[in-house]
């Protein structure tokens, strides 16, 4: 479930989200964040911005956010439980509702053939929804996940206006990527 995963990585994941904080978010910026592990580590990054505006699907992320001074907005929607994520129509109507500067997203798994996958199906339509309703499209994807797709896609990798991973992506994949954002340990 997701405290494994909130330890596994997790300092590669801080290093992803801070990177993408660093590059990607001004004063002024509003940020959708989903319920990943890896876009929770942003908040700690966030709250050094001014200004800044947060759109989370995250449960656990919200409960981060308590502890900022960030202006933050939940998508509310059905809940998964072990996912700690809203999801559904009314959390989809609550992202439509807003304009991002930036969608920092990340996934599951990047297939053979270059698409952004997931285990779970509403949790990539939530995804998705987000990326629509942002000015610039982020993935924040660990090496782990590389060749390790799952049976539901989010979208291909060229959706995505920047990647930002810890290795880089076999050549038949980083072909497709519009900015590619390597992040060393």
């Amino acid at each position: 479930g997701f405290d494994l995963r909130e330890q596994l990585l997790s300092p590669v994941k801080k290093n992803l989200a801070k990177y993408a904080v660093d590059l990607f978010v001004s004063n002024g910026s509003v940020v959708m964040l989903d319920a990943s592990s890896t876009a929770m580590c942003a908040v700690e990054y966030l709250s050094d911005k001014k200004d800044v505006i947060v759109i989370t699907s995250g449960l656990k992320t919200l409960l981060l956010l308590c502890e900022t001074d960030l202006k933050f907005f939940s998508t509310g929607g059905m809940a998964i439980n072990k996912s700690s994520s809203f999801v559904g129509q009314t959390a989809i109507a609550a992202v439509n509702s807003f304009n991002a500067d930036v969608a920092l997203v990340s996934c599951h798994g990047l297939n053979e053939d270059g698409f952004a996958t997931d285990t779970s199906l509403p949790e990539n339509e939530l995804r998705l929804a987000m990326l629509k309703r942002a000015k610039r499209k982020v993935l924040l994807i660990d090496s782990s996940k590389i060749n390790n797709g799952c049976w539901t896609n989010l979208c291909h990798i060229s959706y995505f206006d920047d990647v930002v991973c810890d290795q880089p992506l076999p050549d038949h994949i980083m072909g497709s990527v519009q900015n590619f954002h390597l992040v060393k340990p």
